[in-house]
């Protein structure tokens, strides 16, 4: 009796400690370009931290290897579900299984699970032309990842995928400050005739020269000879200037008038 005892303790801890797929079960049908959804029971013992699953196909004695779909900790009871974008396939059929490997089945092949087989199509599902499997391919190879290093043949591969998507990158301040420099020199409102006048140095203008807005011709200069008149001035004072001149014209005037005068009376004494 404790012999039968102890082998359903160990089978139940062996049972346990593994990751159990859930989804896709038998027969599910995925788009080609749509989501791939994959879900799992967490292994409650940590020993599945190092999760990896495979994209196979093939029978059950002769698995391929098509692609390594997800990275992620199988200890996790928070997070369970993992999508990806379903790829495009060779045979749209039910020949499709997912393999889940960890550092513990590497140790205990025994420990490897599968999901159910299902396809990948277009809309349009073919059946399995081996009964119940058959051996599929990716339409692009090249994007395929290799086997995980949790499987025997397997290596260091590039992270396939984990539930925490990347943080995306922060361009705000990058952009805002290719926004914020111009590419192009500042240009005139067009229509405007507003133009800019601010001279480039500031200097005085020459001693003795005015210029007025609009005129094209110098003003006399401060200090030159020219004939003003004071505010307030009287008119007889503005034309004091001209009172020499006449003087001198009317003496003339007047001596000429004597001499003809003298001469009549000269005259007429004869």
């Amino acid at each position: 009796m404790l012999s039968v005892a102890l082998v359903a303790v160990s089978l139940a801890l062996t049972a346990s400690a593994i990751v159990e797929p859930s989804e896709p079960a038998p027969g599910n049908d995925y788009p080609v370009g749509g989501i791939c959804n994959i879900q799992w029971n967490a292994d409650t013992t940590g020993t599945w931290q190092n999760t990896y699953v495979q994209l196979m196909t093939g029978s059950d004695d002769a698995m391929v290897h098509l692609t390594t779909v997800a990275h992620f900790d199988g200890t996790n009871t928070a997070n369970t579900t993992f999508t990806y974008t379903c790829p495009d396939v060779t045979l749209y059929a039910p020949v499709y299984l997912y393999q889940f490997t960890s550092d513990a089945s590497l140790a205990n092949p025994n420990l490897i699970q599968w999901t159910g087989r299902f396809s990948i199509s277009n809309g349009a599902v073919l059946p399995a032309p081996n009964g119940n499997w058959g051996t599929g391919a990716l339409v692009n190879a090249a994007v395929a990842i290799g086997p995980p290093p949790t499987v025997a043949g397997g290596a260091a591969i590039p992270d396939p995928g984990s539930q925490t998507p990347a943080a995306p990158t922060d361009t705000t301040t990058t952009t805002e400050s290719a926004a914020s420099t111009p590419t192009d020199p500042a240009q005139p409102d067009p229509g405007s005739n507003e133009t800019n006048t601010t001279p480039s140095t500031t200097s005085d203008p020459p001693v003795g020269v005015q210029t007025s807005a609009g005129a094209d011709h110098a003003l006399p200069g401060v200090g030159a000879n020219t004939r003003t008149t004071k505010p307030g001035a009287s008119a007889a004072a503005a034309n004091s200037s001209a009172t020499p001149a006449g003087a001198a014209i009317s003496t003339r005037v007047s001596a000429a008038s004597l001499l003809a005068a003298a001469g009549i009376a000269a005259a007429a004494l004869l």
